[in-house]
């Protein structure tokens, strides 16, 4: 386990000189639910805070372990994690795995996964059983893919909307911007890319092309990359100079079978099925307390410190935790249905898109969505449209069209691209029509 030490070094010692690059942009302390972290504050009335309790209690699957009656499970549906099938080999190093398992914050600071062994009752013989077992869900190589040219990789990730989330390059100077201008820094929260350093690149690069077939909540969306665009983007996201090559020879390692058969169980007794499909085959759900007969004075996973137990720890800041408490509080008379606001901020849609004066992308990050044509001159040429009227504009079809990447481009001097969504989330919105 001596190179557990050494990869948690690496991940927080930067160097100043290459935190320019977005893998290395600053986190926040807490899980990061964008939605949440927009439109909510400690000023909030608690009725309006009590709203963002309700997005905190679906965005973090707290309804993966807490079944939700009936009425509300529209409502709270829950949010996947990602698929774990082929996870023994994303990574180069196997001190990665053991990172994520321990504590999932030391790679990313912001992440929504709670840690199971935070406390201080860890057991290290399960965490060698759990390590073994996802070793063991291994995947052959695909077709070999193209290499990437990281320069083009730079442009299409401060053009086609990647900074709508995530943190741009510091030493990017958007071309958009005259050349005497000053280039802000986003003041709101990015979603961190630093795990891109840890995986393989061709995973990475698969994962770009149709990220859904691994995160299949669909926050991180498809963007229509072709192979080569895909290539480009991993190749410009694995170019900190923080990152190392994975040494071919982890990537073959072999789990002890009886080991891994160990931790496939723990997999399913530690709820870790409850939000992750290993692809393995079905298993247990691990039941907890149902969501109506959560009492906050019972504290459970809203603790303030990890605790001895099977309790997940979250690291929750305090504007999370009394959110939470205040829709606890009210959720037997929460709304059984999910309006399009709702959903618009679930999935960052206001990341990029206004709606009545409410969202559309941060001033700071504006200069990065790019125009295709040197003619755009007025910003509302360029950044994406604002969705006043959708419904009435645009029939079940088209808008099925708009998501899938079918449709005719109405905005060509638009740099930034639509994003592309599974059929399930399509439906959802067109639910809501």
């Amino acid at each position: 386990m001596a190179r557990f030490v050494v990869a948690a070094v690496l991940v927080f010692a930067v160097p100043s000189w290459v935190r320019a690059h977005p893998a290395h942009a600053e986190e926040v302390n807490y899980p990061l639910v964008t939605g949440f972290n927009r439109f909510h504050a400690e000023e909030d009335a608690p009725e309006y805070l009590a709203k963002g309790g309700e997005l905190l209690l679906n965005e973090l699957n707290c309804t993966g372990c807490h079944e939700p009656p009936e009425p509300l499970r529209a409502r709270f549906s829950g949010v996947a994690g990602p698929r774990l099938s082929g996870v023994g080999s994303r990574f180069g190093d196997e001190s990665v795995l053991q990172i994520l398992l321990r504590n999932p914050r030391m790679l990313k600071r912001s992440t929504s996964m709670p840690s199971l062994f935070a406390g201080p009752d860890r057991d290290e013989e399960e965490l060698a059983a759990l390590y073994a077992y996802l070793v063991s869900l291994r995947q052959p190589p695909g077709e070999p893919l193209l290499l990437g040219n990281i320069d083009r990789g730079r442009e299409l990730y401060h053009s086609i909307g990647c900074i709508a989330c995530h943190a741009p390059d510091t030493e990017y100077f958007p071309p958009a911007l005259p050349k005497d201008a000053t280039v802000e820094a986003p003041a709101m929260a990015s979603q961190p890319v630093r795990i891109a350093l840890f995986w393989t690149t061709d995973y990475l690069t698969r994962f770009l092309l149709d990220p859904v077939k691994y995160h299949p909540s669909g926050r991180m969306p498809a963007h229509g990359l072709t192979e080569i665009e895909a290539a480009d983007l991993a190749a410009y996201l694995q170019s900190s100079p923080m990152r190392e090559e994975p040494d071919p020879a982890l990537l073959q390692e072999s789990a002890d079978p009886a080991l891994a058969a160990r931790g496939r169980e723990l997999f399913a007794s530690k709820g870790c099925a409850n939000c992750h499909d290993t692809g393995d085959g079905p298993m247990p759900l691990r039941k907890a307390r149902p969501l109506l007969e959560l009492r906050p004075e019972n504290r459970g996973c809203l603790q303030d410190e990890p605790l001895a137990g099977a309790v997940p720890y979250y690291y929750l800041s305090p504007l999370q935790r009394t959110a939470i408490t205040l829709a606890l509080q009210g959720l037997a008379l929460a709304e059984t249905s999910v309006t399009l606001d709702e959903w618009l901020t679930r999935m960052d849609c206001y990341g990029c898109h206004s709606l009545e004066g409410r969202g559309g992308p941060e001033l700071a990050r504006e200069p990065y969505f790019g125009a295709i044509s040197p003619y755009a001159l007025d910003r509302e040429e360029f950044l994406p449209p604002a969705l006043e009227g959708v419904f009435e504009r645009r029939t079940d079809a088209e808008l099925r069209e708009v998501f899938t990447g079918n449709a005719e481009r109405r905005y060509p001097k638009a740099g930034a691209r639509m994003i592309r969504l599974p059929d399930k989330l399509i439906e959802e919105f067109l639910r809501m029509r």
